[in-house]
């Protein structure tokens, strides 16, 4: 990629590892699956034209803070009621405009020198917007979340419900909530949310 000159953020790297590995059958074990270098590097590739997804980094949190695990007997009994996610967007800045700590006695020189990029990126985050489509993978019909969530360079909640009445005791139950650019859903999914139901036997 640097002899290539993309721009690149960890973040991005992250999510072509793993929008792109080959999945295998036990996942719990195995996380996102199989590393496949060359798709991932194909993947970044194809998102290396101006493009504000490719400097977003999105996480959703909630529950138990990265993912919601219920395994207790009395938790899975009855639905969950309305659990509050939040889905934070971070913009991560071009390499020659890394965010620095403003602080210390060169703290102005230091904003006079950055001025003009700390500028641009204050007006990327205004003007970044996107509509995400919410879609459980596996699809499972014990979580219910709205379908669509417009989404601004700002904080969002939203809730979704769990009712794992009905699942089958003695198992492992597995899904994860995942966000997608509605105009870019080739991308794959921009942020991820693992929910996992043991339900024991009574």
């Amino acid at each position: 990629m640097k002899q290539e000159e993309i721009e690149y953020t960890p973040s991005l790297i992250r999510r072509a590892l793993m929008n792109t590995a080959q999945k295998l059958d036990d996942e719990f074990s195995v996380g996102a699956g199989l590393l496949q270098i060359h798709k991932a590097l194909d993947y970044i590739r194809s998102l290396s034209k101006p493009s504000l997804i490719s400097k977003i980094q999105l996480d959703i949190t909630g529950g138990q803070g990265r993912g919601i695990y219920l395994r207790e007997f009395d938790q899975v009994q009855k639905s969950s009621g309305d659990i509050r996610l939040i889905i934070k967007s971070k913009y991560l800045p071009r390499k020659n405009g890394q965010v620095v700590t403003y602080e210390g006695k060169y703290t102005k020189l230091i904003f006079f020198f950055w001025k003009k990029n700390f500028d641009l990126d204050q007006e990327v985050k205004i003007k970044f917007g996107c509509r995400l489509s919410l879609i459980c993978d596996p699809p499972v019909s014990y979580v219910q979340h709205g379908k669509f969530l417009d989404l601004a360079y700002t904080d969002r909640t939203f809730d979704i419900r769990i009712d794992p009445a009905h699942l089958k005791e003695d198992q492992i139950h597995f899904t994860e909530l995942q966000a997608f650019d509605v105009d870019q859903i080739n991308a794959g999914p921009l942020a991820r949310f693992p929910i996992t139901i043991i339900k024991p036997i009574r």
